[in-house]
């Protein structure tokens, strides 16, 4: 099936002064792909849309001592949906109780197994991630004589939001 990506990475440095150096970077990408299927509303598409930033600077403090502080986020989106997600609920439309679609995301043919080895179709189960995280960073690190000794600490926010794999659409067998 068809394949479209597209990506973007920026970088700026700035030199604020002989003591001071930081640098800045976004970058951005997109991506889907249709994946074919023995009948038209089977067919699947993946989109994936990633974007991180990072910001730091790098300060000396005093003659033996230097300062690096980081900031970084990533945002992740990755969506394996049927061709009918967000557009119609075809468990709904054929009026059997309980097989509705959770989620827009899940709109699609219900899964129909034929047996004796033969393949069936539908079940276009979602499978949506929407993944988050911020990162704080700082280090000290200072020369003592012949020692070097470096700290310092670090926070980061980590947000798994995923949804999937759950047969929402139902199943006939």
């Amino acid at each position: 099936g068809p394949n479209d990506s597209d990506q973007f990475n920026q970088r700026i440095d700035f030199i604020e002064s002989s003591h001071s150096n930081w640098f800045a970077r976004y970058s951005w990408g997109d991506e889907a792909q249709t994946s074919a299927a023995t009948f038209p509303n089977d067919n699947s598409v993946t989109e994936t849309k990633v974007k991180q930033g990072v910001l730091s600077n790098t300060r000396i403090l005093g003659s033996t001592t230097v300062n690096e502080f980081r900031f970084g986020w990533n945002n992740f989106n990755n969506d394996k949906v049927g061709v009918l997600a967000f557009k119609r609920d075809v468990a709904k439309e054929l009026k059997i109780p309980g097989f509705t679609a959770i989620d827009p995301s899940a709109y699609g043919v219900p899964s129909v197994g034929i047996g004796q080895g033969l393949a069936g179709f539908g079940g276009n189960d979602p499978w949506v991630t929407r993944n988050h995280t911020f990162q704080f960073l700082d280090n000290v690190s200072i020369i003592l004589g012949r020692h070097s000794i470096k700290f310092g600490g670090e926070f980061r926010r980590d947000r798994y939001n995923q949804l999937g794999n759950q047969k929402a659409t139902g199943e006939f067998i």
